[in-house]
Parts: C-alpha cells; structure tokens; sequence
C-alpha cells in the first residue's frame, strides 16, 4: 500500500528536491493570450552549424511569475534558465528562445504590461516580448530579415543516473496521432524532425511542449547538452508552449495530455488513475482515495489470489503422501510421475 501510495502521489504532485536560491525579482500579474500558428520553412544553411552562446560576459537578469522564476540573459535576449516555485526546482531546460546570430547582442529588458516581459536588442532591430500566463508561455518574435534560426531549448543531463532513463524528445507529425517517442540516452547524432505540429521534451516530473505550429527541428547533441533548433519562418512570428509539470490537469487544456507516459504499464496506468480521479471527485480527499482505490484492486485480484492459495493448501495436504510414493518408487521413475499425476488429478492441484 505504502509503495502504491508513493508512486501514485510522485505521479500527482511531482515533489522533487532543488535549488532554494534566493531571487531578486519583479511581481507580475497575469493577461490574456491567443494561441497563433507559426508556418514552416525550408532548411537553411545556418539551420546545421552550432555557435557558441556569447563570447561575452553575460547580463543576467531575474524576473517573477506566479509560476516561476525567470532569469534572462540580456547577452543575447533570451530565457537563461526557469526556477520553477511550486516545486522548488531548476528545471533542466535552458536558453529558450535563443538566436545564435544576436549571441553578443545587449538587450534592454522593459515591462509594459502586466505579465508581460519585453527584450529590445540596443539596435531596435531584434524584439522579443514574452506573455506568460500560468504554465502557458507565448513568444512574440521580430527579426530585421528572414533566415535565421532559433534554439527552442537545451536539454541538460541530470546528476542523478536514474532519472536519464525518463529524459525524451517526444514530437506529433498528425495532430490526431500519439505522441512519437525519442529516449535521449539514445540520441548519439543530429537527427531532423520534419514538419512537427507538436515538439518538446520531458524528463520524469517537468516538460517543454511547442505546440499550435508547424516545426521543422534539428536535434543536436553536443557532450551532454541536446539543443533543439529550428527555423524562424518569418521577421515576425508567434511561438506557444507549455512549460511545467506533467499534471493531467494542466496538460489538458492544451491537448497535449497524452504526453506522460508510464511505460510499458501504461494502459494499465492509466486506468487506475482515472478510477483513482473518479474516487477523488467524490471523496474530495486525496488519502481517501488512494485507501479506497487500493481495496478496489484488492477485492479484483482477489479471485485469483484465492484460487493460488487452495492449490497452495491442496498441496500442503497431499505432501506426506507424495513422499510416500517417492520412497515406494524410488527406483522406478516412471511410475513415481505417473502416480503423482493420479494424485494431483485427484485432489484438483496444479502443480
């Protein structure tokens, strides 16, 4: 019961331990969005090459969310790294939104308006504003010219070997199809996704899903860093995705639900998490539930644990006679499996 509850409990609230840095940050409050389409383009040239980040120091600066903790590098102009508050973690995607062609660029950062956080290179050629809106992110892109590329994200390996096995690209071609499935243990060389409406990674409790767009990425390993690049379409263009925990209830909103995965149980998963959401709408009480849910799958295995434990007693009363038959036939082995075959037909044991 403990081992189920725990599982069940990792699955629903992903406590995990993480950073508990202090931040110095602005409060912003939460606006509106839309969720607009990005078109595809072809493959350029500067779609393969990898530079570095900046050659420069970076200018780094903290803002704060209702859900995060924001650092953006205004070397650059783009999303640093992201503290997720609620669980007190530092989430292993990093450098989100970043073009290579603007690395040594100074950006000013700005808030106009509420929710909202504005990054304006020193030129005014290159505009980034970012409208956050709980978990669901919204970027508005303007370049001088076309041909760029742009890095969603980085993917960092985790310290802890065991959560590797979690860590995957997972993309949809056909928006009505299941998400296809990349472990990035196994990513050894680039590799190009075509004509994706639906891209991100995850790793076991957080995730990073673009989605609403048509995304042609180059997943790009270098050491132990993955980035996931992509075309910019146009000068102007419009960016979603979701950033956060694997909550069903939150991945719901944006239909990307099917994005956790409980491996080869899934199926199985999944149907105890919907029995176990039912108990919880009508309990209101998460312990309850799990208590209730765990009674539940005892009494539906417990035909089959009732019908091992008779054999287990039939043969616990035919034992003395078996050894009987093991002494008298010793010598003939033949008839000694013949007799205990008549013996467990009798008493109905399945050996």
């Amino acid at each position: 019961f403990l081992i189920g509850y725990t599982y069940l409990m990792s699955k629903f609230y992903p406590s995990v331990p993480g950073s508990t840095s202090r931040y110095a940050a602005s409060r912003i409050s939460e606006p509106r969005y839309s969720t607009p389409i990005q078109s595809s383009t072809p493959i350029q040239k500067s779609f393969i090459t990898t530079p570095a980040k900046s050659s420069v120091r970076e200018n780094l600066k903290t803002i704060e969310t209702d859900k995060f903790v924001v650092t953006f590098s205004l070397t650059g102009g783009y999303i640093k790294n992201v503290y997720i508050k609620r669980y007190k973690d530092v989430l292993i995607f990093n450098h989100i939104g970043f073009i290579p062609q603007s690395a040594d660029e100074q950006f000013s950062l700005s808030l106009p308006e509420n929710n909202t956080v504005v990054l304006e290179s020193k030129d005014h050629q290159v505009k980034k504003i970012w409208e956050f809106d709980g978990y669901h992110i919204r970027l508005t892109l303007s370049l001088p010219y076309t041909g760029q590329v742009m890095d969603l994200f980085d993917i960092s390996q985790p310290k802890n070997i065991s959560d590797k096995r979690y860590q995957e690209i997972a993309y949809k071609i056909d928006p009505m199809a299941s998400f296809s499935r990349i472990a990035l243990r196994k990513i050894k060389t680039n590799k190009i996704i075509k004509s994706a409406v639906t891209i991100g990674a995850r790793d076991r409790y957080f995730c990073i899903v673009f989605f609403n767009g048509h995304y042609t990425v180059l997943i790009n390993r270098q050491n132990k860093i993955v980035s996931m690049r992509t075309n910019v379409p146009a000068q102007k263009s419009l960016w979603n995705f979701y950033l956060g925990p694997q909550l069903q209830k939150e991945l719901t909103k944006y239909k990307l639900a099917d994005l956790i995965y409980y491996g080869f149980f899934h199926v199985i998963g999944v149907l105890i998490l919907k029995i176990l959401y039912g108990l919880n709408y009508i309990t209101h009480n998460w312990g309850w539930s799990i208590i209730l849910l765990s009674i539940i799958i005892y009494f539906s295995l417990f035909p089959f644990t009732a019908k091992s434990m008779k054999s287990i007693k039939r043969m616990q009363i035919i034992q003395p006679k078996i050894k009987i038959l093991q002494t008298k036939y010793k010598d003939n082995p033949h008839k000694l499996q013949k007799e205990q075959m008549l013996l467990f037909k009798k008493y109905k044991v399945n050996p």
